[in-house]
This record gives structure tokens, C-alpha cells and sequence, in this order.
């Protein structure tokens, strides 16, 4: 692997997420700190009264209209970030062959998502703030376990991009290999299925996705299509130890921490810089930009804490994938290649792997066991 490639690739591809979380941050900044977010709050509110409905209704509007604003300018303040990191660099480096047309398609899709999903999450949120004033923080965190739970559940069910398509791995011997490596794992059934990802952007991954009966293995075509059987073997192995070790579970606690803590700090945020910001209280909607600030602070501190718990589920995976298949070679040439193809790099530096891999890396993971974690025999 060309690691000077790779370190090239990864360094700009970070340089686009901090500078797009700087724009995003300095625009909250400013709306907070200035009267435009009064301004935008006031005129809001004066939109939802003309709807002829009950004063509380008229809150949510209000609440509804500011937010859908806010993320629109968001995600347009951050565009060029987006399109550079994700376009460009991708590009540059030989990692997708997308069309600009096809990026801003994919891009214009993913805002419209989320201007869904943050308008109608400020909605809930603001809700929660208004009526129960001194628990809403533990609302909005039991909120978001109670969905992320369904979303789990219902994933296998969810359409995926119109480029993405799924179907069962045909009948073949890697499939009967793969079925028994499932039964030898202890689990009673497990959908395997092929996923298309398009010849745009090919990516060789592997992914579990769901919970209960209905998770599910996916392989992209890239993975059966480039590597080998007993890689393919080991790949699927890494993935089921997530679900014998129940991984996304922990995944979920951890994350409902994080989240219910942010919105603790918002909560005891709000109330404090209400009176020099000119809010009315924590439940004025004109102090949505801080409340994101606020909270995008606290989880960006224990983006650390999360990326360890990750690793360290990523690295017990390893060592389940070498036990199950006994082939620790299949495990190594195949972490070699899909670092090759995804430019990961090899040696990052601690800070680097502290605050954005929630992965080993491959030093780590091809170190002879008993050193660094690793799992090579």
C-alpha cells in the first residue's frame, strides 16, 4: 500500500469534515450571538399565528419553520466542503467515479432527508422543553434509544438508494460455506445477501445490519466480486461476532449516553445565557443555535470515548473470525487489501486514531498477538 497515498488522502479528506464543522459552528456562532436568530424566531412565529389552530400548535409551527430554516442554511453554508471532500478528493484519488450531476442527485437527497429529520426532531425536542421543563433531557435521551431501537429493527426493510440493490447470495459453494459458518457460530439464521453498489463508487465492505430475526449480512458485489473465498469466509466471521457478542447493542447504550448527556448540558446551558442572549427561556426557539452548539460540544468530547469502545469491539471481532475460521492468513491479506483499496491508513498518529477511527488500525490489527491487540498467531 502506498502510505504516503493513503496519508495524503485521509489528511484532506479530514481537513474537509473540520472545515465544514468550523463553517457550521461559526454560523451557529453567529446567529446566537447576534439578532438574526431573534429576528428569525420573531418572523417565524408570526407565520405560524396566521394558521388558524391553537396557541400550541402556533409554538410548534414556530418551532417547525425556524428549524427547517436553520438546517437548509446549514447544509448549504457546508456544501462546498461537502463537494470537495466528498467529490472531488474522491476523484482526485481514484476512489469514485461519480458524475457531478450524480453527487449533487445524492447530496440533494441527503438534505432533503435531513431537513426532515432535524425539523422534525427540533419539534420534539422543543415540545419536550416546553411541557416538561425540568426532564427534558431525559425524554430526548430515552427519545432517541426508543428509535434507534426501531430503526435497528426495521433496517433490513428500508429501501436503500435506487443504485444499491439487494438480493440473496445465490446458491453457490461460498454461500453453503457462509451458511455453515452462521450454525457454527451458534446462531439460528441469518439472511446473506449481495448488495449493488454501482460501478460509480465500488467498495468492497461487508455489514450486519438489523436486530432479531430480521438482521441480515450485507456483501457488496465489489467483496464477492475481487476477493477470495477464505477472505470472504473470515469478513463474514468478523461481522457475526457483532451480533454473538452483541456489539450494536452496546453501540446503542453507548450512544444514548452521549446523547442524553449533550442534551443535560443543554438543559443546564440554556437557562444560564438565556438573559444575556435575550431569550424569553430555554423553551424560545431563538436559542436553537446555541442548544446545537451546546450540544455538538459535548458530543465531540466523548467522540473519543465512543471510538475506543468501538475499536475495542472491532478488535474482539478480529479475534473471533480467526477462532471460528482458524485461518489467520485469510484475515491478514484481506485487511491488506481493503486498506490498499480504501487508502486506510496504516500508522496514523494517537490523536488522529483518538478522535476519528472507531477502527484499529492496520498496524494494530496485523500485530502479532499479544502486541498492540492484535490477532496474527
Amino acid at each position: 500500500m502506498n502510505e504516503a497515498k493513503a496519508t495524503r488522502y485521509r489528511r484532506l479528506r479530514r481537513r474537509a469534515v473540520l472545515l465544514a464543522m468550523v463553517t457550521w459552528a461559526a454560523l451557529l456562532a453567529g446567529l446566537a450571538g447576534s439578532g438574526a436568530s431573534r429576528a428569525l424566531a420573531d418572523a417565524s412565529a408570526v407565520l405560524a399565528g396566521r394558521v388558524p389552530a391553537p396557541e400550541p400548535i402556533h409554538f410548534l409551527l414556530a418551532v417547525a419553520g425556524y428549524a427547517f430554516v436553520l438546517a437548509l442554511a446549514g447544509w448549504t453554508a457546508v456544501a462546498p466542503w461537502r463537494c470537495y471532500g466528498e467529490f472531488l478528493v474522491e476523484r482526485s484519488f481514484g476512489r469514485s467515479r461519480r458524475s457531478l450531476a450524480g453527487w449533487l442527485g445524492d447530496f440533494a437527497r441527503g438534505t432533503l432527508l435531513n431537513l426532515v429529520v432535524c425539523t422534525a426532531g427540533a419539534v420534539l425536542l422543543y415540545a419536550a422543553m416546553r411541557w416538561w421543563p425540568g426532564w427534558w433531557w431525559l425524554a430526548a435521551g430515552l427519545s432517541y434509544v426508543g428509535l434507534t431501537i426501531a430503526l435497528a429493527r426495521l433496517a433490513p426493510a428500508l429501501p436503500l438508494s435506487r443504485r444499491r440493490h439487494l438480493r440473496p447470495l445465490p446458491p453457490s459453494p461460498l454461500r453453503r460455506r457462509l451458511e455453515s459458518l452462521v450454525r457454527r457460530a451458534g446462531m439460528a439464521h441469518v439472511d446473506i445477501h449481495e448488495w449493488r453498489t454501482g460501478e460509480a463508487a465500488p467498495r468492497p465492505n461487508a455489514v450486519l445490519v438489523g436486530l432479531g430475526p430480521a438482521r441480515r449480512v450485507l456483501l457488496t458485489d465489489a467483496l464477492l466480486a475481487d476477493y477470495t473465498d477464505d477472505e470472504i469466509e473470515v469478513v463474514m466471521a468478523h461481522e457475526l461476532a457483532h451480533c454473538v457478542h452483541r456489539d450494536l447493542w452496546k453501540t446503542i447504550a453507548c450512544e444514548t449516553a452521549a446523547v442524553t448527556l449533550a442534551c443535560w448540558a443543554v438543559w443546564w446551558v440554556l437557562p444560564s445565557l438565556a438573559p444575556s442572549l435575550g431569550l424569553t427561556g430555554a423553551a424560545d426557539v431563538a436559542g436553537l443555535p446555541l442548544a446545537v452548539l451546546a450540544a455538538a460540544g459535548v458530543l465531540l468530547l466523548l467522540r473519543p470515548v465512543t471510538n475506543l469502545v468501538s475499536r475495542r469491539c472491532e478488535r474482539r471481532a478480529d479475534r473471533f473470525a480467526v477462532e471460528m475460521t482458524g485461518n489467520p492468513g485469510a484475515l491478514a491479506s484481506g485487511l491488506r487489501r481493503l486498506a490498499a483499496q480504501t487508502l486506510a491508513e496504516e500508522r496514523p498518529s494517537a490523536v488522529v486514531e483518538w478522535l476519528f477511527h472507531s477502527h484499529p488500525p492496520l498496524s494494530a490489527r496485523l500485530a502479532p498477538r499479544g502486541h498492540s491487540d492484535g490477532v496474527i498467531p
